[in-house]
């Protein structure tokens, strides 16, 4: 089976990767090339710059710059190393070490696609019409990662959120995100007196700052979108094997929540006000002063005290193999992906 999926984030698109292609035995394909945008059939946000960023060739000649005219950093332009054969673009993922399929417009028009994946509501009607014009007998599916709920225009719904009502004709599953498990693992050696937070664009860094203040001796770090001037792009997983505690200070909560997953599949329990969660898929790994530190209502030295006490020895250990047993019990990837079979064999 064929599936081209419109690919706006890439721990999704890779997410994509490894549960249809690796479990499933499918082949995953993403636009390339600037046609896509020009016939309006990709629209993750509606700005040539922003389009020229996810489906520009020749970028490592022609550097993308973002909507204000800025170069892009290297890591955020996602088309400068492939290979092209017979069409069919293989574009380097260097982030996640798995190539990308990539197709133009004309040559998507000339093969044979079962499934469009679509993971924002503005590709709906677009992929709607793409099938129409294109592709008469694929199925689309909507890929919900964020807190949208049901949206009209598709009647395959694949969501990585807590689950929600849908229309009795439409097809639902509901699943976690996959990730690499042997790169987000548990290590039993952490640096205890480590605070970081990976967050883009984070709300409230001076909440982290007033916090930091009351920990002498600890090593606090901000990475993310928002902070590239002082590290620039990290290894992830690295950093959070590495460190002790994640700070997820969040008030938009998750869809569902790459970072808080990954922590807890590390065995690193995540410092968060818990009230963001409610609802939300992650919650179920949040159990305060158990598998988190939960700082609803607290002042910074009230949340550096409780810091203080779970960096103990003998209470981190406690805390973080509970957070890692509490990813275990909650998720399982290869389960899921019989239940995403058994979707994908019901499609409408």
């Amino acid at each position: 089976m064929k599936i081209l999926a419109d690919f706006h984030h890439g721990a999704l698109y890779h997410s994509l990767q490894l549960l249809f292609e690796n479990r499933l035995g499918h082949e995953v394909y993403r636009p390339i090339d600037m046609e896509w945008y020009k016939e309006d059939l990709w629209n993750v946000y509606p700005h040539v710059d922003t389009a020229g960023q996810f489906l520009s060739l020749h970028q490592a000649d022609r550097h993308p710059v973002d909507i204000h005219g800025g170069p892009l950093p290297p890591d955020a332009c996602v088309n400068m190393n492939y290979t092209e054969e017979d069409g069919i673009y293989y574009v380097k993922d260097l982030g996640h070490g798995i190539n990308h399929r990539a197709v133009t417009l004309e040559k998507f028009s000339s093969m044979k696609f079962d499934v469009l994946l679509s993971s924002i509501p503005q590709h709906i009607p677009r992929f709607n019409r793409l099938i129409a014009e294109r592709m008469p007998a694929a199925k689309q599916i909507f890929q919900v990662g964020n807190a949208w709920g049901h949206q009209g225009g598709a009647k395959n719904i694949l969501a990585s959120t807590a689950p929600f009502a849908v229309p009795d004709d439409v097809n639902a599953c509901f699943y976690h995100q996959e990730f690499d498990t042997d790169l987000f693992s548990l290590d039993l050696t952490p640096t205890t007196h480590s605070l970081r937070s990976y967050v883009h664009y984070m709300k409230r860094p001076d909440l982290m700052d007033a916090v930091a203040a009351h920990l002498p001796g600890w090593t606090v770090e901000k990475y993310g979108a928002g902070f590239e001037a002082l590290h620039g792009a990290i290894p992830v997983a690295k950093k959070m094997r590495s460190g002790a505690f994640t700070w997820h200070f969040k008030p938009e909560g998750d869809g569902y929540g790459h970072v808080l997953h990954s922590t807890y599949a590390c065995g690193r329990p995540a410092v968060v006000d818990k009230r963001h969660y409610a609802g939300k898929l992650a919650d179920q790994l949040l159990i305060p002063d158990v598998t988190c530190i939960d700082i609803a209502g607290l002042q910074p030295d009230q949340i550096a005290a409780k810091l203080l006490h779970w960096s103990e020895p003998i209470n981190y250990s406690q805390m973080s193999q509970a957070a890692y047993n509490r990813f275990n019990e909650v998720v399982n990837f290869e389960q899921e992906a019989t239940a995403v079979q058994q979707f994908m064999e019901r499609l409408v």
